[in-house]
Protein backbone atom coordinates (compact mmCIF):
# COMPACT_ATOMS: atom_id res chain seq x y z
CA UNK A 1 0.00 0.00 0.00
CA UNK A 2 2.82 3.01 -1.39
CA UNK A 3 3.09 5.04 -3.51
CA UNK A 4 6.30 6.66 -4.53
CA UNK A 5 7.21 10.10 -4.88
CA UNK A 6 9.89 11.28 -7.53
CA UNK A 7 12.59 14.01 -7.35
CA UNK A 8 15.29 14.81 -9.75
CA UNK A 9 18.04 16.33 -7.63
CA UNK A 10 20.77 17.46 -9.93
CA UNK A 11 19.52 15.27 -12.61
CA UNK A 12 19.26 12.25 -10.92
CA UNK A 13 16.12 10.48 -10.17
CA UNK A 14 15.26 9.54 -7.37
CA UNK A 15 12.34 7.31 -5.85
CA UNK A 16 10.80 8.00 -2.24
CA UNK A 17 7.89 5.49 -1.22
CA UNK A 18 5.24 6.85 0.36
CA UNK A 19 2.79 5.19 2.28
CA UNK A 20 -0.84 5.90 1.33
CA UNK A 21 -2.24 6.61 4.49
CA UNK A 22 0.96 9.85 4.76
CA UNK A 23 -0.23 11.13 1.50
CA UNK A 24 -4.30 10.71 1.97
CA UNK A 25 -2.92 13.20 5.52
CA UNK A 26 -0.96 15.21 3.48
CA UNK A 27 -3.36 16.14 1.32
CA UNK A 28 -6.43 16.33 3.75
CA UNK A 29 -3.92 18.97 5.54
CA UNK A 30 -3.09 21.63 2.26
CA UNK A 31 -6.56 23.37 2.69
CA UNK A 32 -5.74 23.84 6.26
CA UNK A 33 -2.20 25.51 5.26
CA UNK A 34 -3.57 27.57 2.91
CA UNK A 35 -6.31 28.87 5.41
CA UNK A 36 -3.54 29.93 8.02
CA UNK A 37 -1.27 31.08 5.54
CA UNK A 38 -4.19 33.26 4.87
CA UNK A 39 -5.00 34.25 8.39
CA UNK A 40 -1.24 34.93 9.16
CA UNK A 41 -1.08 37.57 6.26
CA UNK A 42 -4.63 38.71 7.19
CA UNK A 43 -3.16 39.52 11.12
CA UNK A 44 -0.11 41.21 9.45
CA UNK A 45 -2.46 43.52 7.39
CA UNK A 46 -4.67 44.17 10.64
CA UNK A 47 -1.54 45.24 12.72
CA UNK A 48 -0.06 46.86 9.85
CA UNK A 49 -3.24 49.13 9.70
CA UNK A 50 -3.45 49.66 13.64
CA UNK A 51 0.52 50.29 13.52
CA UNK A 52 -0.01 53.52 10.64
CA UNK A 53 -3.33 54.53 12.52
CA UNK A 54 -1.11 55.11 16.03
CA UNK A 55 1.79 56.72 13.94
CA UNK A 56 -0.69 59.31 12.13
CA UNK A 57 -2.09 59.79 15.47
CA UNK A 58 1.50 60.95 17.03
CA UNK A 59 2.48 62.60 14.13
CA UNK A 60 -1.08 64.94 14.12
CA UNK A 61 -0.24 65.43 17.90
CA UNK A 62 3.45 65.88 18.09
CA UNK A 63 4.68 66.93 14.64
CA UNK A 64 7.92 68.84 16.48
CA UNK A 65 8.85 66.17 18.42
CA UNK A 66 8.30 63.64 15.43
CA UNK A 67 10.17 65.99 12.85
CA UNK A 68 12.85 66.21 15.45
CA UNK A 69 13.35 62.63 16.18
CA UNK A 70 13.36 62.28 13.00
CA UNK A 71 16.13 64.72 11.69
CA UNK A 72 18.22 63.42 14.56
CA UNK A 73 18.00 59.68 12.90
CA UNK A 74 18.64 61.11 10.00
CA UNK A 75 22.16 63.27 11.12
CA UNK A 76 22.92 60.10 13.08
CA UNK A 77 22.34 56.98 11.77
CA UNK A 78 25.32 55.01 13.13
CA UNK A 79 25.73 56.35 15.85
CA UNK A 80 21.82 55.44 16.45
CA UNK A 81 22.45 52.09 15.44
CA UNK A 82 24.98 51.83 18.40
CA UNK A 83 22.77 53.40 21.15
CA UNK A 84 19.90 51.25 19.69
CA UNK A 85 21.65 47.61 20.04
CA UNK A 86 22.95 49.09 24.36
CA UNK A 87 19.32 49.97 24.68
CA UNK A 88 18.32 46.56 24.04
CA UNK A 89 20.68 44.94 25.82
CA UNK A 90 21.35 46.65 28.89
CA UNK A 91 17.54 47.89 29.94
CA UNK A 92 16.28 44.04 30.07
CA UNK A 93 19.44 43.21 32.34
CA UNK A 94 18.40 46.23 34.18
CA UNK A 95 14.52 45.44 34.90
CA UNK A 96 16.16 41.75 36.22
CA UNK A 97 18.33 43.49 38.70
CA UNK A 98 15.69 45.38 39.66
CA UNK A 99 12.83 42.87 40.15
CA UNK A 100 15.97 40.43 41.78
CA UNK A 101 16.13 42.95 44.65
CA UNK A 102 12.71 42.59 45.24
CA UNK A 103 12.84 46.26 46.67
CA UNK A 104 13.43 47.33 42.91
CA UNK A 105 10.06 45.71 41.96
CA UNK A 106 7.81 48.42 41.25
CA UNK A 107 11.26 50.04 39.10
CA UNK A 108 11.83 46.90 37.49
CA UNK A 109 8.33 46.55 36.12
CA UNK A 110 8.02 50.17 35.29
CA UNK A 111 11.74 49.61 33.30
CA UNK A 112 10.05 46.55 31.24
CA UNK A 113 6.86 48.87 30.58
CA UNK A 114 8.87 51.47 29.00
CA UNK A 115 10.97 49.13 27.40
CA UNK A 116 7.92 47.38 25.44
CA UNK A 117 6.54 51.09 24.87
CA UNK A 118 10.13 51.83 23.11
CA UNK A 119 10.38 48.90 21.09
CA UNK A 120 6.60 50.06 19.89
CA UNK A 121 7.92 53.50 19.15
CA UNK A 122 10.96 52.45 17.26
CA UNK A 123 9.23 50.56 15.11
CA UNK A 124 7.27 53.73 14.31
CA UNK A 125 10.60 55.70 14.19
CA UNK A 126 12.14 53.57 12.16
CA UNK A 127 9.11 53.13 9.35
CA UNK A 128 9.07 57.31 9.14
CA UNK A 129 12.73 57.01 8.56
CA UNK A 130 12.78 54.00 5.91
CA UNK A 131 9.82 56.06 4.09
CA UNK A 132 11.79 59.13 4.59
CA UNK A 133 14.65 58.62 2.91
CA UNK A 134 12.85 56.48 0.05
CA UNK A 135 10.50 59.42 -0.77
CA UNK A 136 13.52 61.77 -0.22
CA UNK A 137 11.01 63.73 2.17
CA UNK A 138 14.00 65.65 4.05
CA UNK A 139 11.47 68.37 5.03
CA UNK A 140 8.74 66.58 6.00
CA UNK A 141 6.57 67.15 3.88
CA UNK A 142 4.61 63.65 3.18
CA UNK A 143 5.37 62.22 7.00
CA UNK A 144 2.07 60.28 6.59
CA UNK A 145 2.67 58.59 2.78
CA UNK A 146 6.51 58.41 4.37
CA UNK A 147 5.19 56.31 7.39
CA UNK A 148 2.90 54.19 6.09
CA UNK A 149 5.53 52.99 2.72
CA UNK A 150 8.20 52.56 5.66
CA UNK A 151 6.25 50.46 7.97
CA UNK A 152 4.63 48.31 4.63
CA UNK A 153 8.23 47.85 3.48
CA UNK A 154 9.45 46.81 7.00
CA UNK A 155 6.06 44.07 6.78
CA UNK A 156 7.69 42.77 3.83
CA UNK A 157 11.41 42.81 5.30
CA UNK A 158 9.45 40.53 7.96
CA UNK A 159 8.61 37.73 5.11
CA UNK A 160 11.77 37.55 3.97
CA UNK A 161 14.30 34.79 6.06
CA UNK A 162 17.54 35.37 6.71
CA UNK A 163 18.25 38.98 5.04
CA UNK A 164 14.73 40.65 5.37
CA UNK A 165 14.86 39.54 9.42
CA UNK A 166 18.59 41.08 9.87
CA UNK A 167 17.34 44.32 7.65
CA UNK A 168 14.23 44.50 10.08
CA UNK A 169 16.57 44.18 13.19
CA UNK A 170 18.60 47.19 12.06
CA UNK A 171 16.20 48.82 11.76
CA UNK A 172 14.60 48.27 14.68
CA UNK A 173 17.60 49.02 16.55
CA UNK A 174 18.18 52.41 14.70
CA UNK A 175 14.09 53.48 15.99
CA UNK A 176 15.39 52.86 19.70
CA UNK A 177 18.77 54.71 18.64
CA UNK A 178 16.84 57.74 18.29
CA UNK A 179 14.54 57.53 21.23
CA UNK A 180 18.10 56.74 23.15
CA UNK A 181 19.57 59.64 21.39
CA UNK A 182 16.79 62.03 22.76
CA UNK A 183 16.22 60.98 25.84
CA UNK A 184 20.37 61.73 26.27
CA UNK A 185 19.47 64.73 25.09
CA UNK A 186 17.24 65.48 27.11
CA UNK A 187 18.92 64.63 30.69
CA UNK A 188 21.54 66.85 29.29
CA UNK A 189 19.53 69.86 29.13
CA UNK A 190 17.79 69.21 32.58
CA UNK A 191 21.92 68.93 34.52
Amino acid sequence: NEVTVNATISGDLIVFPVRADIQKLISHWKPTFKTITGLILLEKLAFLTIEILIGWLLIALLPQLIKQLLSLGLKLPGAAIGWGLLFLTVIPLLACLFIISLIGIPLGVVTILIYIVSLSLAKLLAGLSLGSRLLKDVRFKKPYLSLALGLAIMVILQLIPIFGWLAYFILILFGLGILTLQGKTLLARFK
